[in-house]
């Protein structure tokens, strides 16, 4: 017996129509992969990251589809590289105030600052994360965007 979308159901309708769709959805990760091109940061350029808590906003060109990444000093060598768009309608989060969530101006959601899981919803999902690693020598981050 072949299964009918329920009136209504966009899920449902979209399985029906397309079988694909599970398997695009199960390619999603909570990483953003990288590009392979290399984007180096200097830390010593902003003094909002001068210690735990501060944060600032950057955009990188056409990475990230030209919307800036939030980056979030969580400790003295650990930093955070998050995306500023929500995952609830698409809306550009806010800065975190130190040791408080990032919070999304149009509906409320509320996102953990180090790792962008949602804290509060009408998010759905956590904001997407981007790989990056600190040298303290240099005080940069390097690969940090897609």
């Amino acid at each position: 017996m072949e299964k009918k979308p329920r009136r209504g159901c966009r899920r449902d309708f979209l399985l029906a129509a397309c079988p694909l769709v599970p398997l695009l959805a199960a390619c999603e990760t909570d990483k953003v992969k990288s590009n392979g091109a290399a984007e180096i940061f200097d830390i010593g350029t902003e003094p909002a990251l001068a210690s735990a808590g501060g944060s600032v906003k950057k955009t990188f060109g056409a990475n990230n589809n030209g919307k800036p990444v939030l980056i979030t000093r969580i400790s003295a060598n650990v930093f955070s590289v998050l995306t500023t768009v929500c995952t609830h309608m698409g809306c550009e989060v806010g800065l975190p105030a130190a040791d408080q969530p990032i919070i999304c101006p149009c509906h409320g959601s509320n996102y953990n600052a180090a790792d962008g899981s949602v804290v509060k919803g009408p998010a759905p999902a956590s904001l997407k994360k981007f790989a990056s690693s600190y040298d303290s020598k240099k005080n940069t981050l390097k690969n940090l965007v897609i």
